[in-house]
């Protein structure tokens, strides 16, 4: 499972203004990675997001100087985004299955959807009252620290697992010693997808990590695990609401490319706190 996701969002857009961190080591198991996105360089006034099989802490910075922090479940497919007035985004990345062991409740209460912090995480979520003038690094580890507290071990990352590493729902439903039809229910309990549109999900993100132009449509499609071209256009089309093509060219140009790329423009902690 790849830790950049974010990079893939609005055509591979994400890469040039947007700083991955890794977890801590304690959430290792727990968190998948966390991440400082520059909002205020994006050339559009909205922002095509990848599905995820991965829920999200999210603490939003607008312009205005205010702040909101939400959950945000896992995505079956692609959402459009309004990024007008964003300043930053902040984010930590769960590992897909954890949230609903953290919150104890079944994961599909939360697909497609997105609550604020404080109405899920009660009262804790005050650790953020300073989210909109915070350091980012200060923000993220208020997130951590609230995924510290609510953290616990369970199934439904083992669960995500077994499907990532199988090449079929049939191959994980065996891996993990269940019918089908329980897979089916422990996916969307534990994940909040079912297991076809986890295995779908997971070989998009192989095709657009590895496009190149040396390689060509054809190419992607056999390194990625799909039938043939036909089959990776058919499937970027669903998932991703436009052609293989058409997605590119959301990140084509980025004033950025030519000079320094975000992550070198922002690799101090004081660089990453001006606004």
């Amino acid at each position: 499972m790849p830790t950049g996701v974010v990079n893939l969002d609005q055509g591979g857009f994400g890469r040039w203004h947007t700083r991955v961190l890794p977890p801590p080591p304690d959430l290792a198991d727990i968190v998948e990675s966390s991440f400082v996105l520059r909002d205020e360089l994006a050339p559009h006034g909205s922002s095509r997001i990848v599905p995820d099989p991965s829920a999200h802490l999210i603490v939003v910075r607008t312009r205005e100087g205010t702040a909101r922090a939400s959950v945000v479940g896992a995505r079956s497919t692609f959402v459009d985004i309004d990024v007008s007035r964003r300043q930053l985004t902040l984010g930590v990345r769960l590992r897909p299955g954890v949230l609903a062991d953290m919150m104890r409740e079944r994961a599909s209460s939360f697909t497609d959807r997105a609550f604020p912090l404080e109405d899920v995480m009660g009262r804790s979520g005050n650790a953020l009252e300073r989210a909109h003038d915070a350091e980012p690094e200060v923000v993220l580890d208020a997130l951590l620290g609230l995924v510290r507290s609510k953290a616990r071990a369970g199934r439904g990352n083992r669960t995500f697992i077994a499907m990532a590493q199988s090449s079929s729902v049939a191959a994980a439903a065996h891996a993990l010693g269940m019918p089908l039809r329980t897979l089916h229910a422990r996916a969307l309990e534990v994940i909040g997808l079912s297991p076809k549109r986890v295995l779908r999900i997971l070989r998009l993100y192989r095709a657009l990590q590895t496009v190149r132009p040396s390689l060509g449509w054809a190419g992607v499609a056999a390194h990625a695990g799909f039938s043939d071209q036909p089959h990776l256009v058919r499937e970027i089309q669903a998932l991703l609401g436009e052609t293989p093509r058409q997605w590119l060219a959301r990140g084509a140009h980025h004033p950025l490319r030519a000079a320094d790329s975000f992550k070198t423009q922002l690799g101090t902690r004081a660089q990453l706190a001006k606004p």
